[in-house]
């Protein structure tokens, strides 16, 4: 079963591209209120005890995900910095998105401070990238 891939990642001796791939299977396919996965009805004690891994292999995932597009957008702005070749840029982007499966990207959480006086600078609750490419 999967839950034993996600243990021995918890505990480092797993491997982070089979939880990926495990969190990938998995993203969209539980419904908790339901208690279904894959639209299966599983018995109620069996799904409690396999919830746990099932969230943390969806979150390694999503979190894997977001990391890897916040990794294609700071080389778009490199590349645009050092006036890289669009195509060139698109290439190593590219390549950047597809190793998002061997879940190399290092995810870190960082804590949500409140700014307290948000009416003199809104600018730090918008992202520095912009959804166009220029170039």
């Amino acid at each position: 079963m999967f839950a034993h891939e996600i243990a021995a990642f918890n505990d480092g001796a797993g491997i982070a591209s089979v939880v990926f791939a495990i969190g990938r299977a998995l993203s969209g396919q539980v419904n908790e209120s339901e208690k279904t996965i894959f639209g299966e009805t599983e018995s109620v004690i069996k799904f409690e005890r396999i919830i746990g891994p099932v969230k943390q292999a969806i979150a390694f995932y999503e979190a894997q995900i977001i990391a890897c597009r916040r990794a294609v957008a700071c080389w778009t702005l490199v590349g645009i910095r050092f006036h890289v070749v669009k195509d060139i840029r698109r290439l190593i982007g590219g390549l950047i998105w597809d190793s998002r499966s061997e879940a190399r990207h290092q995810v870190v959480v960082e804590k949500f401070v409140p700014i307290e006086n948000s009416s003199d600078d809104d600018s730090s609750t918008h992202s520095p990238v912009s959804s166009s490419d220029s170039d």
